[in-house]
């Protein structure tokens, strides 16, 4: 596969999962953001537990959170590898 249908794969695969956590799932997102258990006080979407390698457990409840993350983070890896 060439690297414009690379880029253009991942780039749907996140608008999807972008589409599933901020319009579909809209009415658990936000419980979820507001959740302690979920995101620490000093988090983020991106870094919920600021300082702890995050791969599962406590927080990983968010159903569509984790697609959308993985599809972040293999856009991210494309954009580095291909500068």
């Amino acid at each position: 596969m060439d690297n414009n249908n690379q880029l253009r794969d991942r780039i749907q695969n996140f608008i999807d999962s972008f589409e599933l956590v901020f319009d579909y799932d809209w009415v658990f997102t936000k419980d979820a953001i507001n959740d302690e258990y979920q995101i620490s006080e000093k988090g983020s979407f991106l870094d919920p537990f600021p300082g702890k390698h995050y791969c599962g457990g406590k927080g990983y409840t968010w159903g569509s959170r984790s697609s959308l993350f993985s599809a972040y983070t293999r856009c991210s890896i494309w954009g580095i590898r291909n500068k």
